[in-house]
């Protein structure tokens, strides 16, 4: 009767740990890592796309190890006629995100691939009509804490535009770095311009695996010593 009661306790025990871990995985909320303020009135923005081409990163500071899961930006589209320069309708978006380690404070070597390409999960005008807001969900990537850049284009090539990334209403953030030949690298310039962006995602729960085997292991000792006894 001792040996049944002990593997009872034991497997009664893993159970409770599988859905405590379960209910911990699936209720990490998600959360704003990082943000750099909204756009500013001005509308000032930098152009990032191949129609330049000019290149626009980004830079963001994780306190924590956390995944990114999405992000939030603003940008705005312009017509290419050099003499009656000024803001057009939106078209139709081809975005290209990537995610870069820092390197003494500028764009280092990219983290995997593209974490998102194509059109904007959302895309919806904020109070100033020629300025957009967009959200996209990445590819969830784990981070640990420090300084990361993150890059986004849009290629409007196809409809005679040019979109740019709004700059912030928030001075004090970092400022971007430009590149002037690829999206992924070359980044050693900058427009002083603090861009307006924000990433979210979760922040991992401490693990209760190592407590909760104790605790479980410590139960079914006792129990098992008393059935015996």
């Amino acid at each position: 009767m001792g040996k049944v009661r002990f593997q009872g306790y034991m497997v009664a025990g893993l159970i409770a740990l599988v859905m405590i871990q379960g209910k911990g995985a699936a209720s990490a909320a998600v959360l704003t890592l990082y943000t750099q303020g909204t756009p500013n009135t001005l509308g000032s923005t930098g152009f990032s796309g191949p129609e330049y081409p000019q290149y626009i990163a980004g830079k963001f500071t994780l306190s924590q190890a956390s995944q990114v899961q999405s992000l939030t930006w603003d940008g705005s589209y312009f017509n290419n006629d050099i003499d009656n320069f000024g803001f057009v309708s939106a078209t139709t978006d081809n975005f290209s995100i990537y995610l870069f380690q820092d390197s003494g404070n500028t764009v280092g070597s990219l983290i995997g691939g593209a974490v998102f390409t194509g059109s904007a999960t959302s895309r919806v005008v904020s109070p100033n009509p020629n300025l957009y807001n967009y959200a996209a969900t990445i590819t969830p990537t784990s981070l640990a804490a420090g300084n990361y850049w993150v890059g986004i284009s849009n290629d409007a090539s196809g409809f005679d535009v040019r979109w740019g990334w709004n700059a912030s209403n928030n001075d004090l953030g970092f400022t971007d770095r430009l590149s002037l030949s690829s999206p992924t690298s070359g980044y050693s310039l900058t427009s002083n311009n603090v861009l307006v962006f924000s990433v979210l995602g979760a922040v991992p729960e401490p693990s209760a695996v190592t407590g909760l085997l104790a605790a479980s292991g410590t139960l079914c000792l006792v129990r098992f010593r008393r059935s015996k006894a």
